[in-house]
């Protein structure tokens, strides 16, 4: 909860950052309505994000982006299989990862996922779409 919390809280602050404070409020109407684009829901394959010690695989499945707030996607909804694995750097980060998974080392696998950024994933992921994501895959392999 408190990660999700903080994912928030990133994704306010860098919407926020350049906004005058009457942009500010008409951004938060925005976020408080958004919902998914249907022109931007894509059958995917073999996709990877890295982030410092993080890495999210999102292998087969579908991907549907939100609609974009103040001219910028912030997130996406993902359904399919996917493995996140992340090595915490420090030994008091491995212990904290093993005192709530029993590893030292995150490594788990996923069938649904909410994205949420304010960085360049959704060029990042749309550049691997047209690249190659897309290839091939039906709704079949989707499933």
């Amino acid at each position: 909860m408190q990660a999700v919390l903080g994912l928030f809280m990133a994704i306010l602050g860098g919407l926020f950052q350049a906004a005058p404070p009457g942009e500010a409020q008409e951004i938060l109407a925005q976020l408080s309505k958004i919902r998914l684009d249907k022109s931007h829901i894509h059958y995917i394959r073999d996709i990877t994000i890295r982030r410092d010690v993080l890495t999210v695989a999102l292998s087969r499945g579908v991907i549907a982006f939100l609609e974009p707030v103040n001219g910028k996607v912030t997130g996406a909804v993902f359904i399919g299989s996917g493995e996140i694995v992340a090595i915490p750097p420090d030994p008091i980060e491995k212990e904290q990862v093993y005192k709530f998974t029993g590893t030292p080392v995150l490594n788990e696998t996923f069938e649904t996922a909410i994205l949420r950024f304010t960085d360049n994933t959704y060029e990042e992921i749309s550049k691997e779409i047209a690249d190659h994501a897309a290839e091939d895959v039906t709704a079949n392999d989707a499933a």
